[in-house]
């Protein structure tokens, strides 16, 4: 770690200020903190390592409670490593206590850091929001679950060129044209060489109508696009082969899934009170900034009842946190709202917003969930909050939970006689009685 001499004061005469910092052998418990002090005021350091070579007759219980002291306020994530047996053991005890890591060798240290390092990298990753993507066609399902069922009930599991292309058109993805060539003379799917650079968007969207494909459909098996030709106008399935069988029971859509795809069929208009819609809608990665708006729009009051705090807008891990669902043991409803206005060019400019929000999180009996609504401050009392509400509640339904509670602030009258409205039993929380416990089985 490197530090500036003139910021690291009662150190030892022999200590080496530069690049790793060696207190030397004088170094006693204040050295130590000095040191630790100066790191951490450092902008340039990002983490510190405190390493005790022991010696007849040192300290290291001593320095070992000085410097534990000293990290509520550091900032920076110290890691320590206490050299030695016997002689360090307590010190190692009283390190343990106070919640610090602790290494017996400088080599497992770094690698403790590089293990903060990695962790952090990934966080950053995970808070990384998509951009939006285009809704595409929705596709012909009722048409593609015939065919395969035809297919299966002949029964084979193999389909023909010619049905491997309908179910791929089923979907949207672009194919060539198929007639049968009863001759050479009637065969020529022409010169491709010097074409102009291929557009990458179109493999991308056929990667999506495929991934489509793979969630609506539990028979399939195997999947073959070749050639797949991608030029300057598109991509385009030349021949397909599609391998399908019969699909397992399933207690539930997308059952054979991993990862839940987005449920874009809980998508709904509704009217607005004196005038306009709203989209009701599952929330999605790329809603965090409108997320972020909403919350700052909110009154202190309001936030105060969401979130039982005086919070002005959601930290980065929040956002991710709300937004990143995946879909199966939790929900989040959003409210959004799109106005047209004229922009300074005379033309309309769409402007959306998020004007409320309803989530559940599945218990881990996975049979009861636990709720919270948030509805922006201009639009209360206009039955927002009741439809967001009904809306969870049917997913959750769907899902299969049987009850839902939640915990709403007692000053916070108006959620309490919307959840009375909804039939919800309210009764005292006994943990905590500034809250009561809104409950209703589904």
């Amino acid at each position: 770690m490197c530090v500036r001499p003139a910021t690291t004061p009662n150190m030892p005469p022999h200590a080496t200020l530069s690049n790793l910092l060696d207190l030397s052998e004088q170094a006693d418990a204040d050295a130590y903190c000095a040191a630790v002090l100066a790191c951490a005021r450092d902008p340039l350091v990002d983490g510190i390592l405190v390493i005790y070579s022991p010696k007849l007759d040192g300290a290291p219980a001593a320095v070992a409670r000085a410097v534990c002291a000293l990290n509520a306020g550091l900032g920076k994530p110290p890691l320590t490593c206490w050299m030695g047996d016997q002689q360090v053991a307590p010190a190692r005890r009283i390190i343990n206590a106070a919640g610090l890591a602790t290494f017996r060798t400088p080599e497992a240290a770094v690698n403790g850091f590089s293990n903060i390092a990695s962790f952090y990298q990934n966080q950053q990753l995970l808070q990384q929001t998509p951009p939006p993507l285009s809704q595409p066609d929705q596709p012909d399902l009722d048409g593609a679950r015939l065919l395969i069922e035809g297919v299966l009930a002949e029964p084979r599991k193999m389909l023909t060129e010619m049905e491997s292309k309908a179910l791929l058109a089923a979907f949207h993805i672009p194919i060539t044209q198929t007639i049968l060539a009863r001759g050479a003379n009637e065969a020529m799917l022409g010169d491709w060489r010097g074409a102009p650079p291929a557009q990458r968007e179109a493999v991308e969207h056929m990667l999506l109508r495929v991934s489509e494909m793979v969630c609506a459909l539990p028979q399939l098996r195997e999947m073959d696009i070749n050639p797949l030709i991608v030029d300057e106008h598109g991509a385009l399935a030349v021949d397909a082969r599609i391998v399908i069988d019969h699909a397992p029971p399933a207690t539930h859509n997308y059952a054979h899934l991993a990862i839940l795809p987005y449920p874009s069929n809980y998508t709904q208009e509704w009217p607005m009170r004196g005038g306009g819609r709203y989209t009701l809608r599952p929330v999605q990665p790329d809603d965090a900034s409108m997320l972020q708006e909403l919350v700052r729009r909110l009154s202190e009051k309001s936030r105060y009842y969401r979130f039982a705090s005086s919070l002005r807008e959601l930290s980065v891990p929040m956002l991710a946190r709300y937004t990143l669902i995946g879909y199966d043991r939790e929900m989040a409803m959003v409210a959004v709202q799109t106005r047209r206005a004229p922009g300074p060019d005379g033309e309309f400019v769409e402007t959306s917003s998020i004007i409320g929000v309803s989530r559940y999180i599945a218990n881990p009996d996975r049979s009861s969930c636990e709720f919270s609504l948030l509805v922006d401050d201009r639009f209360s009392g206009q039955g927002l909050g009741t439809r967001l509400m009904l809306a969870i509640m049917d997913v959750a339904r769907d899902k299969g939970l049987s009850d839902i509670d939640g915990l709403v602030l007692c000053k916070n009258s108006g959620m309490l006689k919307l959840m009375a409205s909804l039939g919800f039993q309210i009764r005292p929380y006994t943990d905590d009685p500034d809250f009561r416990l809104c409950s209703k089985p589904l």
